[in-house]
């Protein structure tokens, strides 16, 4: 039996992260790695715009959440969907995790992407800028949680419907949430949440 596994918004390199339930997640996929097709990361997995990489490899608490995921990318087939805060990972971190990167992944007929993609205002190259050279801005920023409005259920609706995906997987909002075909992963640090697709089902499921 086929079986995803998608994770998105962990945010290693945020002190509000919820290290705890990353590894409690990153366990349960190691415990689980013989089912898993693959692992699919949706974005913000490693918070580049809060704190430089090599800052988060320095700091313990960090780091142990880094190298417990780096483990995971070892033993499951992982696929790796950049998100705004970690715009330049395929860059920085590179072949440090055992990944693919992409701006979506798609995978029977399922299309997973982080979702800022979907958002009103596009800062793709300032937000790279941003994570390459002035990762101080992103600490003193207070980033609220996306939402998920009627708007962008719409431009994500639509995007589904023109490109006949079966599912849309997005991140980003931080509310794990699931309308029509589109559904949305939430995070670890304020809605712990994963999503689990098989043959059977597609569903949401909390930490």
């Amino acid at each position: 039996m086929k079986k995803e596994v998608c994770i998105g918004d962990l945010h290693i390199g945020w002190r509000n992260a919820r290290y705890n339930k990353i590894h409690k997640m990153l366990d349960l996929i190691e415990k689980n790695k013989d089912e898993i097709d693959v692992l699919i990361l949706n974005g913000d997995i490693v918070d580049l715009l809060r704190c430089k990489y090599e800052d988060i490899r320095k700091n313990k608490m960090y780091n142990e959440a880094f190298e417990h995921l780096q483990e995971v990318t070892n033993v499951v087939q992982t696929e790796y969907c950049v998100g705004n805060h970690d715009i330049l990972a395929p860059e920085i971190i590179g072949e440090d995790l055992n990944t693919r990167y992409h701006e979506s992944f798609i995978y029977d007929n399922i299309i997973f992407m982080h979702g800022h993609q979907f958002c009103n205002i596009q800062m793709k190259c300032v937000l790279a800028f941003i994570t390459k050279h002035l990762s101080f801005i992103g600490k003193r920023i207070n980033y609220g949680s996306a939402r998920i409005s009627e708007k962008l259920q719409k431009r994500i609706d639509k995007f589904a419907r023109e490109n006949f995906y079966e599912f849309v997987v997005v991140s980003h909002t931080h509310v794990p949430y699931a309308l029509r075909n589109v559904l949305y992963c939430g995070d670890m640090t304020q809605n712990p949440s994963y999503i689990v697709i098989d043959e059977n089902s597609i569903k949401i499921k909390k930490i």
